[in-house]
């Protein structure tokens, strides 16, 4: 609402100058029932394109992270008019507020002292009241309605309450830092010069009294003898050779696998002069 009073049409910002005559009038030459704040941004991409053809950015990987950026950039704008176009329902305002009233109307009557014992006949009891503050209903009153007044700002954060957002100051400071960064400060490096190899100086109050160094926990600790245990060497075993027979029995094992795997039907043929025909 700031931005609306300070900007009510498309000609105040050009006036103010954030836009130039011929960019309202290719604004409002886009026929669109929509909301049209996807529209300069349109215009940025098309400039990022121009600049990577005359070589102005010097690689692709630049050019794509500046174009991610502008798409995340337009993605927040959207979000923000979709944030403003659904609003919170007004029956979930109305029922807090209803409740939390109705609440403390009920507690009014119900949490008084009415009627004592020694005011009721035939009563030999007598009570003396202890609490004259009802500091829970206290608590409770402020917790409540203080939760329900910050709602009620929370409400509409774009707003001209004192707690919400000052959107003027954050549209001129963004404009002009983005300004000092591709104008006054580009190409505006200061010599370094030499380093001091970190002999940086402290002011008399925080100077420290000695210097920390960065190091692990167990650096200077040295353990003793008894508890220092070397670690003993490894004797890897020597596998033996397999025996004659056991080669024989691990390729008897395996063939018998194999036929079980794939099966085979050996028949001798009488008539073929002792040739063995294997079928499947």
């Amino acid at each position: 609402m700031q931005v609306k009073r300070r900007f009510p049409t498309m000609e105040n910002i050009v006036e103010s100058g954030l836009m130039t005559k011929e960019e309202l009038d290719e604004y409002n030459s886009i026929e669109s029932p929509h909301a049209k704040y996807w529209f300069p941004t349109e215009w940025a991409f098309q400039l990022l394109r121009k600049a990577r053809t005359l070589n102005l950015i010097d690689s692709d990987i630049v050019y794509i992270h500046i174009m991610e950026r502008l798409a995340k950039f337009r993605s927040s704008i959207m979000n923000l008019v979709i944030y403003d176009w659904i609003s919170i329902p007004i029956i979930y305002t109305q029922v807090v507020n209803l409740t939390v009233r109705c609440y403390f109307l009920c507690n009014l009557m119900g949490r008084q002292y009415l009627k004592h014992d020694y005011e009721i006949p035939n009563s030999k009891t007598v009570n003396i009241i202890d609490l004259y503050v009802p500091i829970m209903t206290i608590c409770q009153l402020v917790f409540y309605l203080g939760w329900m007044k910050a709602a009620e700002v929370m409400l509409n954060p774009f707003g001209e309450d004192d707690d919400d957002f000052e959107c003027n100051y954050i549209l001129d400071r963004n404009l002009e830092v983005g300004m000092l960064i591709v104008d006054s400060c580009y190409e505006g490096l200061p010599d370094s010069g030499d380093d001091d190899s970190g002999n940086y100086a402290y002011t008399a109050a925080e100077e420290p009294e000695d210097r920390i160094n960065l190091q692990g926990s167990c650096s200077k600790v040295k353990p003793t003898q008894k508890r220092a245990c070397p670690c003993p060497k490894i004797k890897w075993a020597k596998q033996r050779k397999p025996s004659r027979r056991q080669r024989k029995t691990s390729e008897n094992d395996r063939n018998s696998k194999e036929d079980k795997k794939f099966p085979l039907k050996e028949v001798i043929n009488s008539k073929s002069n002792g040739i063995i025909v294997i079928e499947a």
